[in-house]
Formats: C-alpha cells, sequence, structure tokens
C-alpha cells in the first residue's frame, strides 16, 4: 500500500527478524508463565517493587531484556534503569541502577538492556520463518535449525534449560566457565559474550581443554566450521563458535 514505504518496510523486516530470533528465548519463558502465571512481558514494577517506579512503556521480556519502545514521534526518551549492572544492548555501555537514563533511538532501532548474568538464546540470524517451508529460498527453523548463539552476561552465576532441553550454565569466580549440553533440537552452537565496553576482555579462551583460535573480522568469523572467536573490544564483546556439541556437557 503507498503508506508503506521503503524505509517503514525495510524497519519493519529489522524488528520481524528480531522476533523470529527471539523465538526461543519467548517460548521458554512461556511455558515458564504457564507453569507459575508470571508473564514473559513483565511490568517494570511488577519485576523491581522496591525501586518504586511504575512506568507504564518500559517493560521486562523474560527476566533478562529491559525493554524501552518509543512511543512518541520524540527520538529521545528517558528510560528508567533499575537496580544492577545493565549492559546496553547495541553499544556494550554499562548503566548500573537505580538510575535514569536517556538515549536517542532510531526508528530502526529499540531501547535494549540486558541484565548482568542474562543467557539469552538466540536463533540463526537468516531464519525466515519458525515454520516448514516448500521453497528452497526460505530458511526454516523447524527443517534446519543451524546454529543456536547465547548472548551471555557473565559476572551473575546463571543457568538456562532451553525449550528444547539443551541447557547453558556460567559461572564467574577467577575466570568465567561455560557449560553447554544439546538438545533435541539444537545441536550447534555459538556464543556471544558481552562484558560491557571499556572491560577488559579475557586473555585467554579454552574449549574442552584446548586453546582456542582467534580470527580477525566477522566475516572470517562466519567461515569458521571448526571452534574459534573473535573480539570486539570497543563494545566488551566476544563472538565464539563452538559448532557441534555431542558430549553430554562441554565447557569452555
Amino acid at each position: 500500500e503507498p503508506q508503506y514505504d521503503e524505509t517503514t518496510l525495510h524497519d519493519f523486516r529489522l524488528a520481524a527478524k528480531i522476533n523470529i530470533q527471539l523465538a526461543s528465548y519467548r517460548f521458554t519463558w512461556g511455558l515458564h508463565a504457564w507453569e507459575t502465571g508470571i508473564p514473559v512481558m513483565r511490568p517494570f514494577g511488577l519485576m523491581y517493587p522496591e525501586d518504586g517506579r511504575h512506568p507504564d512503556d518500559t517493560y521486562l521480556l523474560g527476566p533478562d531484556l529491559l525493554v524501552a519502545p518509543i512511543v512518541s514521534e520524540d527520538p529521545k526518551r528517558e528510560i528508567p534503569i533499575p537496580e544492577g549492572k545493565w549492559i546496553d544492548f547495541w553499544t556494550g555501555v554499562i548503566d548500573e541502577g537505580p538510575t535514569q537514563v536517556e538515549r536517542e533511538v532510531a526508528m530502526d532501532s529499540i531501547a535494549l538492556w540486558l541484565r548482568e548474568g542474562a543467557i539469552v538464546p538466540m536463533l540463526r540470524k537468516d531464519a525466515d520463518t519458525l515454520g516448514t517451508t516448500t521453497s528452497a529460498d526460505v530458511v526454516s527453523v523447524s527443517q534446519d535449525p543451524g546454529t543456536l548463539t547465547w548472548i551471555v552476561v557473565p559476572g551473575i552465576d546463571n543457568s538456562y534449560t532451553n525449550h528444547d532441553s539443551s541447557v547453558l550454565s556460567h559461572t564467574s569466580e577467577a575466570s568465567v566457565l561455560i557449560k553447554l549440553s544439546p538438545g533435541d533440537l539444537f545441536k550447534s552452537f555459538a556464543l556471544d559474550l558481552r562484558f560491557g565496553s571499556e572491560t577488559q576482555l579475557p586473555e585467554q579462551l579454552k574449549f574442552q581443554g584446548q586453546e582456542l583460535a582467534t580470527v580477525e573480522s566477522e566475516d572470517a568469523f562466519k567461515e569458521c566450521d571448526t571452534p574459534c572467536y573473535f573480539t570486539v573490544p570497543e563494545q566488551g564483546r566476544i563472538h565464539v563458535f563452538v559448532g557441534e556439541v555431542t558430549a553430554a556437557e562441554s565447557e569452555l
């Protein structure tokens, strides 16, 4: 339709892609909601009642994602940050709450934070649908799950059991220890470790006791067929390709 210009369609496609990537996270916490009554989309005041703030335009998606939509024509808005450390999903900037921050958010983005300790599974970036397809040009997660990427924010020990029974846990003492187990659907894994900008990154990574090879770019990372990693120091991120996990439990 005429009102749907190319910019609008582009922005909607990006939002739809992120929505698909978060499907495992939403479904897992949806099962939790069915069992406990705690909703997937959680009011700020419900999760942090002692904070004293009850915004009607900021919420938690599951326990680990703080979402602040832009609900007016003004791209700037004030966002309440609850207690603890929260990492800006896009920039890696650490905001420590309770506080209030201002962000200017483009139409093709959203104000989004990760809680310290967070574990968020993300489906393959090229996924087009969760259902089945007969088209060779459409990527179906149900027919080809590909590699599941776990976003992990070390600092507070945590464990996550995905809806397909794949498991990730992490602990932080002298070093960060991550344990992985395959599930019924997902067997191949990658990690997106978020330490936060201006944070010194680990100097060495090992998988199953063997030191990992490092690559210099995202393009080279995409070509990895054995465990490897590359760093994004300005965002405090490390991308790790693990590959297929066959053991009951593997360690990084």
